[in-house]
């Protein structure tokens, strides 16, 4: 995926999660109408730029604030182990990638996304999958 850096704090970055995911949610997101999007953990702020390109509203949650690169873009404080600063029933969409498997309590984590999600809204979940061949020949290359 291609470096970002017009919106960004004159900074060149790249998408925290695999840019292969990006597709498939994007592509998923195109087919909704658009509303407003808890985007945690957020990263830098990539795939909520990319959200807000296609007419959404993303808000981004991180629990390191100060990493976010995304002007314009509100940033909440998420520990997604603990509790999403945001009240109940905010949010059309909750969207987490790759970031529950680094959860010491990925349960409470979801229990927060409901929490936080409209009724009737939609989550939107990711994780790696690490028993893969190409992660298994990763591991014991040495170039990893």
């Amino acid at each position: 995926m291609a470096k970002i850096d017009h919106i960004y704090d004159n900074q060149d970055i790249t998408p925290k999660a695999r840019g292969s995911i990006h597709k498939v949610i994007l592509s998923w997101f195109s087919k909704r109408r658009p509303g407003l999007i808890l985007d945690a953990p957020a990263g830098f702020g990539h795939l909520s730029m990319r959200l807000r390109e296609m007419g959404f509203d993303a808000v981004c949650g991180e629990i390191d604030t100060k990493i976010f690169k995304l002007k314009d873009v509100k940033c909440i404080y998420t520990d997604l182990n603990e509790k999403i600063d945001s009240p109940d029933d905010t949010f059309d969409y909750v969207c987490c990638v790759d970031g529950l498997e680094h959860m010491t309590n990925p349960y409470r984590a979801v229990q927060e996304f409901a929490r936080v999600l409209k009724p009737g809204g939609y989550g939107i979940f990711s994780i790696p999958n690490y028993s893969n061949i190409e992660k298994r020949a990763q591991f014991f290359s040495a170039d990893t």
